[in-house]
């Protein structure tokens, strides 16, 4: 049994209940679900948190006005990882550790995903770092 505890991006972002006829604000629901593996599948929406009344899951009304926030939960939970992952694969390069005669073939895509994804961290940052002057 796992439980999942889901962030607060709005407090004020109206969420409903489908299997009661309570909605209200973001802030109002419980948001640690409770065994949320044998509640939810991996292709349904992710929930916004417990229903007060009923405690089944409640969900955003309009998604647009928070994002898709599962999507960005989980982006920002991993993005350290990926650093972390990158930076390692470019050290181990620079030690002459992965080399192209120790990588044959792989060389090339090894060294392009690296790339790609150096290029685009920097990307999401600038974008990110856009949206917060924007936003202020």
């Amino acid at each position: 049994m796992a439980d999942l505890e889901i962030p607060l991006l709005d407090p004020d972002a109206q969420v409903k209940c489908d299997s009661c006829v309570w909605s209200g604000k973001w802030i109002e629901v419980q948001l640690k679900i409770v065994n949320f593996t044998a509640r939810i599948a991996v292709a349904d929406k992710i929930p916004a948190g417990q229903c007060p009344e009923c405690s089944d899951l409640v969900f955003l009304v309009n998604h647009n006005s928070v994002g898709d926030h599962g999507l960005s939960y989980t982006a920002r939970r991993l993005f350290p990882l990926f650093s972390e992952l990158h930076s390692g694969l470019v050290k181990l390069i620079s030690d002459g550790v992965i080399t192209p005669e120790n990588t044959g073939e792989h060389w090339h895509w090894l060294r392009s995903t690296i790339d790609k994804i150096q290029m685009r961290t920097h990307e999401v940052l600038a974008e990110e770092l856009e949206r917060i002057l924007r936003d202020r």
